[in-house]
């Protein structure tokens, strides 16, 4: 088990990027969370296997035709063991 903390750049917001985020969390079975931030990021949280957190960020990265990331950072963080799905937070 890993958990990162992902920020992505680029058009991610107002084009549904943290529902994206959550429909390919569920289809893996991660945890975690996807924000705005107000400098035009999102930030995501992710927790899970490995091998599947490394298919979640490839799928996220692909993006769809109105999604187009720029670029990310991501940093590995301690697992939080409250995690009980994958949320959209506000």
């Amino acid at each position: 088990m890993k958990r990162y903390i992902i920020n992505f750049t680029g058009k991610v917001q107002g084009v549904g990027f943290r529902y994206f985020c959550q429909m390919n969390a569920l289809k893996y079975s991660l945890l975690g969370s996807a924000k705005n931030l107000d400098n035009g990021s999102v930030e995501v949280i992710v927790q899970g296997n490995l091998d599947d957190i490394k298919l979640f960020l490839k799928d996220v990265k692909k993006g769809n035709r109105f999604i187009n990331i720029n670029d990310y950072s991501i940093n590995e963080i301690p697992l939080d063991g409250t995690l009980k799905k994958f949320n959209i937070t506000y």
